[in-house]
């Protein structure tokens, strides 16, 4: 360290620290703090003149990926605006098939400017958390609300089975029945999730600004919480899904639902997995970008690609004909109804061909 001309006479770098309250062993931690900082996230056209090829190509084929999940998510839009009648329906629509490509712009973005892409990814995944909450208020919503749900699934004999896969095999986990209490406590599961990510990025920021290491056991205990709380968010509606499957199925609505479900699982696992190669020094630095960025870097990568084949998904399966959102005719009914009336017309066509049979003997 060195100051332009000279020290006044009787001083020196010592002294000088002192009088600041620093001494040089405070000075050569924090000295070595900010290097690693600035090394693992280098500025814009550093990090672009340092780019190796094969990290530029496939930058350029997550640039491609986004332009081609934009042009489907547009013509999603434009059906949802031509066939949804409904606002609440369409406004939430509209919300949960726009993840991908919220998710890929921002992917895209982290791999530009490597300094922001933990700030980018936070981001995103509160995104995604709330689509989550959304996609349980919909799914609620198209049953008329709570209390039709429950009735729903009191008619058809459902219960609240938490022995599910993947946890099966735990024959001990008990079920409980679809009440309006329990379905709220469910929604419940689900709405803490966006809160609790919501506040633990904000204590991550809040280390960060105050220089504690990424590396740390407070970030990585934070983090864990958040994986925590992210899937039970993820086991409550995939309790709700496994309940309401056969209803999903036939009114053309799985893709929709499962789409955004895998979505924040593949963004939070996925990133949790990345994080831990990073730190364990997994990855070849890239010039002043090491293992941590450059674990964010193929995060990024292998995200949009993921984006690329749920987009694929959307676009195929949650359009006119294909999903029941997509009829106005049918908007103007519950979905819960028209099952009903789907199911009395199977009854009643059963109980004809049943008297045919008779009749025949």
């Amino acid at each position: 360290m060195s100051f332009p001309g000279n020290l006044p006479p009787g001083m020196n770098l010592s002294s000088i620290l002192s009088s600041m309250g620093i001494d040089p062993t405070q000075l050569g931690s924090l000295q070595k703090m900010a290097g690693n900082a600035l090394a693992q996230a280098p500025g814009v056209s550093t990090w672009w003149k340092e780019m190796p090829k094969d990290a530029l190509a496939f930058e350029i084929v997550v640039f491609v990926i986004v332009f081609i999940i934009a042009l489907m998510t547009i013509k999603i839009w434009r059906d949802i605006v031509l066939y949804v009648d409904d606002e609440s329906y369409r406004n939430d629509v509209t919300l949960l098939v726009s993840a991908p490509l919220f998710i890929v712009i921002f992917c895209m973005l982290g791999n530009v400017f490597v300094r922001a892409a933990g700030l980018l990814y936070a981001i995103s995944l509160t995104y995604v958390v709330l689509c989550l909450y959304r996609l349980v208020e919909l799914l609620y919503g198209v049953f008329g609300g709570t209390a039709e749900f429950a009735k729903w699934l009191k008619l058809h004999e459902r219960k609240i089975n938490f022995g599910i896969p993947p946890v099966c095999c735990l024959t001990c986990l008990p079920s409980a029945a679809p009440t309006e209490k329990n379905l709220n406590r469910m929604k419940l599961l689900v709405l803490q999730t966006p809160i609790v990510r919501i506040a633990i990025q904000i204590a991550l920021m809040i280390m960060l600004i105050e220089g504690v290491s990424p590396s740390s056991a407070g970030p990585l205990v934070l983090n864990i919480i958040g994986v925590i709380s992210t899937i039970t968010g993820i086991y409550t509606t995939h309790l709700l899904f496994r309940m309401t499957q056969e209803f999903l199925s036939d009114f053309g609505m799985t893709v929709l639902f499962r789409s955004v479900d895998l979505c924040q699982a593949l963004l939070t696992i996925m990133k949790f997995i990345f994080d831990i190669l990073g730190r364990k020094k997994a990855f070849n630095p890239y010039g002043h970008l090491q293992s941590p960025g450059v674990a964010a870097f193929w995060f990024n990568v292998g995200m949009s690609f993921a984006c690329l084949l749920l987009c694929l998904l959307q676009f195929f399966f949650t359009r006119p004909g294909k999903c029941a959102l997509f009829d106005s005719k049918f908007i103007k009914k519950t979905i819960a109804q028209r099952y009903a009336s789907k199911m009395a017309d199977g009854e009643q066509q059963a109980a004809q061909n049943n008297r045919i049979q008779s009749s025949a003997m």
